[in-house]
């Protein structure tokens, strides 16, 4: 009896000690993501695109009036996150709150590690799991999209929970799994795709089962709960609960209907290209995915049962609404959602390959070397230079007090919006309804075949100006006007960041429209 009390005894311990060396092996992967991701991060620059125009403005919003603003995002549920931190911090400087948006968006990255570890050891030991968990703290893209202060980290957290939950042994925790879906589908409405995908599979767990089938309806039943206070208040203001309603807008949208130019002479479609779609896709998984996943996969399909078929499942039924939108948007963070199953599915793959090392710590040391190895390449030949960045919002810092509308197509023109937000801050009053409170306006370049054509046209819009950097992606009129100013006695510069000492080149050119009118030009047009 003695020796069973001892045996027993030192199993505790034994047991104890291998999970306070997983607990340290996994903070270690977790702070390691994390200090990657902040060496990342452009902090004292504003966030951009959807970051801004979308999620912050909304952010703002909520954050001042102290409730939902009269209008709504169909990705509202990153803004309401966020609004809890905004709504208890103050400071004087709109950085300070961009700053914040991107450090809360890194976090929730970095701790997204954790859930990773316990799916992956749902079909694995622990050095293995903690190599699909360092797959995921290293991937280069999810770690530079967790510095852009966007929705994703969040989404990708919320996924990542709900597959952990779903996969418990005990039903009623499966059931809570739904909730985070739902939850992922107010941060993002594809999360619906989610909840459509793991119904699927609910039904196939527990297809010989008619009691637990009928209770798929408490599963039903917490979905919508958690959706409904949302969706109420999205149809209340909008007539549309942008979930389903924006799905179908979408595909309304780009049903391959042409659209005719400014000059009725050529027309494009905004279709989808589906062959694009997969090329970006398979993009996406390098450099990491794209060696382990196909190995991962083939070993999945030789022994087909669960839960080894929801790894196959889930991005087939979800491969479909992804790839049409990387076809529509081609833009790869479509596809990260996928990237927690792909960590698994990859551990297949790698446990494939580790079958011919006798040394099981050597080849799980050796793969831990070269995922960070193949990231930190990746990472050098993507980084971004924020450099000319942080110059072009001090120059919209310093032009926006002349101009009333000016040509998209240059970096200075990206932080516009962010500089007129700066000038005014700190914003202590709201109607909700930030997003058109933008005095300045930017006019699209796309449509327009010559100089002349662009001004003219933009003169009922409201453009005064021409803004104009070194970036050769513009129409070659623009760029003319860049390099031969002299030849256009209708624009006069009155902004060299040059003359300032930036190393970002831009010019600012005021628009006579009366010298136009003089010289004829407007009626050539």
């Amino acid at each position: 009896m003695l020796v069973k009390r001892q045996f027993s005894l030192n199993q505790k311990l034994k047991n104890s000690n291998i999970e306070k060396k997983i607990i340290l092996n996994i903070s270690l992967i977790c702070i390691a993501g994390l200090i990657i991701r902040f060496y990342y991060t452009p902090f004292g620059i504003p966030v951009s695109f959807d970051g801004f125009t979308g999620y912050f403005l909304y952010t703002l919003d909520i954050s001042i009036l102290g409730h939902l603003p009269n209008y709504t995002l169909s990705q509202s549920g990153w803004s309401e996150f966020l609004s809890l931190f905004f709504m208890n911090f103050h400071s004087e400087n709109l950085i300070d709150y961009t700053d914040m948006q991107r450090t809360i968006s890194v976090i929730l990255s970095g701790i997204t590690v954790i859930p990773i570890y316990f799916i992956c050891k749902k079909f694995f030991n622990n050095y293995y799991s903690l190599i699909g968990a360092t797959i995921f703290a290293f991937e280069p893209r999810i770690i530079l999209n967790s510095t852009l202060g966007v929705a994703e980290p969040l989404y990708i957290l919320a996924i990542s929970l709900g597959i952990l939950l779903f996969l418990n042994l005990n039903k009623k925790i499966i059931y809570l799994s739904f909730g985070f879906f739902a939850w992922a589908t107010i941060i993002r409405p594809e999360g619906q795709f989610w909840f459509v995908a793991f119904s699927v599979i609910y039904f196939l767990r527990f297809r010989k089962n008619r009691k637990d089938l009928i209770l798929f309806l408490v599963c039903l039943g917490i979905f919508l709960l958690v959706l409904s206070p949302i969706v109420m208040h999205r149809i209340e203001c909008c007539q549309n609960d942008a979930i389903i309603g924006r799905i179908l807008v979408e595909l309304s949208n780009y049903s391959n209907n042409p659209i005719q130019t400014i000059d009725n002479t050529t027309t494009v479609s905004y279709g989808p290209n589906f062959f694009n779609g997969i090329k970006l896709f398979g993009w996406a998984l390098i450099p990491i995915f794209i060696i382990f996943i196909p190995i991962g996969l083939i070993t999945i399909l030789k022994q087909l049962k669960y839960p080894k078929y929801v790894l196959f499942l889930v991005p087939t039924i979800l491969a479909i609404p992804i790839i049409y939108s990387v076809s529509i948007a081609p833009d790869t963070r479509y596809v990260y959602p996928l990237f927690p199953i792909f960590c698994v599915i990859s551990l297949f793959g790698i446990n494939w390959i580790g079958r011919n090392f006798k040394n099981e710590k050597l080849f799980v040391g050796l793969i831990f070397v070269g995922i960070i190895i193949s990231s930190s390449v990746f990472l050098d030949f993507k980084k971004l230079d924020y450099e000319y960045d942080d110059e072009a919002f001090s120059i919209a810092k310093d032009i926006i007090v002349n101009i009333e509308g000016v040509n998209k197509g240059s970096l200075v023109e990206e932080y516009i919006k962010q500089a007129e937000i700066a000038n005014r801050w700190p914003i202590l009053s709201t109607n909700g309804e930030l997003r058109d409170s933008f005095e300045i306006k930017r006019l699209s370049i796309k449509e327009y075949t010559s100089l002349e054509n662009f001004i003219i046209s933009g003169k009922e819009k409201g453009l005064t100006h021409l803004l104009i950097d070194e970036n050769h992606n513009v129409p070659d009129y623009f760029m003319d006007v860049f390099y031969n100013e002299e030849k256009y006695s209708y624009l006069k510069n009155v902004y060299d960041s040059k003359d300032f000492s930036y190393q970002y080149h831009v010019k600012l050119f005021a628009i006579n429209y009366d010298e136009i009118e003089k010289s004829g030009l407007d009626s050539k047009e």
